[in-house]
């Protein structure tokens, strides 16, 4: 029978668990008409051992498989006013070389259930099941890939093309992206700066933002209240990671809902540019929505145009303010930006962002060090920023928990000692997830005796200089009198 199967369909499949399982059976055990505890559910939790067996067989036997993974972007209805996505979408994806993967616009309950053979949910799954049918009756048959079905706009926010329209001058997804790239002049979409800060995040953390109230609005009120929020911290203390948070956390509001995002890089020519980082917003627009991109066509067929050496003002004025900001989008965007001090003109990149005026709410996101040009905007524009100042106290419960698990993972000592390390590392770390990483590494190659641990916490960790190397040349950039209070404050500490 096994050899039988070459394809599998799931459909919002836990196979990393379902972290709301242990609050279900909660639930099941309090109701007076259920007396016993559901089992399965309690191997649905994320530390399942049954789990983690399921999915390492797994592995070693798909790899002939075709295998399609749908996930849900909408939030069940738990009861009054509650709601959740119960699989996430990290849960519901593989991950396997072959796998492919796509939103569906529904909540768990409905995921598998169709209105009508019109409804786009059904014929999505029916095209890639349809697919798969052909390559085991037929032999070649079909050989579409199935991306060429789940990439397809399920939803009315993802525009159909119109038949014979500029979408059409492309047979495939890449020969789009290939123009689109070419237009804009760029050569990625800063996924693998994303894909850094998310690999860094421990599992549970950063969940402290969610609870601010500030954060709270910023996500959830409607139309243009406080359409800005700004986080600020000092350097190393995890603002890339919340910003990777953020992306994840909009990313799983609704199908509906789409996140553009930005990594500045202050030792990157390119990627500190602002001009850069507009048109690759641009771009990932482009990508989503057929309406941006048949707009960009149509301007490049009409006046030969291309943007690479374009100056941020005219990327704002020709590909925002022309077209974008025309546009009205089914649904709110969010835009998130990181390290907006590293770009290469900030004020003037925020003054921008000030002054969208857009048919669509457009929610902003920006992380960065508390400098002086951004401390006088958020001080004049209260109206439009919301602003929150990062402190170690809030990143506390995440370093501690970080620290606790690479301590317990790489050091033989007894409990006492370990302990002992890890409130040392604590106090010295004053919120810094960078000294605290690299603290931990060193640690890690030399924890044979106490005087070799005790060293590792005092020198300054092999890494940290680039960091130091940057702070100071923010200070030679400052008025003499800035520098010479900085001086002074070195001086004593």
């Amino acid at each position: 029978m096994i050899e039988q199967v070459r394809g599998i369909v799931f459909l919002a499949t836990p196979h990393g668990g379902a972290g709301d399982a242990k609050l279900l059976n909660s639930i099941l055990k309090a109701s007076p008409f259920i007396t016993t505890r559901k089992e399965y559910i309690a191997q649905l939790e994320p530390t399942s051992p049954m789990l983690q067996d399921i999915n390492e067989q797994f592995s070693k036997m798909c790899s002939e498989l075709a295998l399609v993974s749908f996930y849900e972007t909408m939030r069940t209805v738990f009861a009054r006013g509650v709601k959740k996505i119960i699989v996430e979408r990290g849960s519901a994806v593989l991950g396997y070389p072959q796998e492919h993967s796509s939103p569906l616009a529904a909540d768990h309950h409905s995921i598998c259930k169709f209105a009508s053979d019109t409804d786009e949910k059904y014929i999505c799954v029916k095209g890639v099941l349809k697919m798969i049918r052909s390559k085991i009756l037929l032999g070649t048959g079909d050989d579409t890939d199935p991306s060429a079905y789940v990439q397809k706009p399920l939803t009315s926010t993802l525009n159909p093309p119109t038949r014979g329209g500029p979408y059409e001058r492309h047979s495939s997804n890449a020969g789009i992206a290939k123009e689109l790239q070419d237009i804009l002049g760029v050569s990625d979409s800063t996924e693998s700066e994303f894909n850094t800060s998310k690999a860094q995040m421990l599992e549970g953390s950063c969940q402290w933002l969610p609870h601010k109230q500030s954060f709270q609005d910023w996500v959830q009120r409607a139309g243009l209240y406080c359409p800005i929020f700004m986080l600020t911290g000092p350097p190393a203390t995890g603002k890339s990671t919340l910003a990777s948070f953020v992306i994840e956390l909009v990313r799983n509001l609704s199908i509906e809902t789409t996140c553009q995002y930005y990594f500045f890089v202050s030792g990157h020519e390119v990627k500190r540019n602002v001009s850069y980082c507009l048109r690759v917003i641009a771009f990932q627009l482009a990508i989503r929505y057929s309406a941006v991109r048949e707009a960009l066509f149509r301007l490049k067929d009409e006046t030969n145009i291309t943007f690479e050496q374009q100056s941020s003002k005219d990327v704002w004025e020709k590909v925002f303010q022309e077209i974008i900001f025309r546009i009205p989008f089914q649904d709110d965007l969010f835009w998130i930006f990181d390290a907006v001090d590293e770009s290469d003109t900030p004020k003037g990149f925020c003054d921008m962002l000030l002054k969208i005026r857009s048919m669509t709410p457009i929610k902003i996101f920006i992380t960065s060090r508390e400098i002086q040009e951004l401390s006088n905007i958020v001080y004049n524009a209260k109206d439009k920023v919301s602003h929150e100042a990062l402190t170690p106290a809030d990143t506390y419960q995440d370093t501690r928990e970080y620290v606790t698990t690479s301590i317990q993972a790489n050091l033989p000592q007894d409990r006492e000692s370990r302990n002992e390390v890890i409130e040392q590392i604590l106090t010295k770390a004053n919120g810094s997830f960078l000294w605290v990483r690299l603290t931990l590494e060193t640690i890690r190659d030399s924890w044979h005796t106490e005087e070799d641990i005790r060293k590792a916490m005092l020198d300054v960790p092999e890494g940290m200089e680039p960091l130091y190397t940057g702070m100071l040349d923010s200070l030679r950039q400052q008025s003499p009198r800035k520098r010479a209070i900085a001086k002074e404050i070195l001086t004593w500490t």
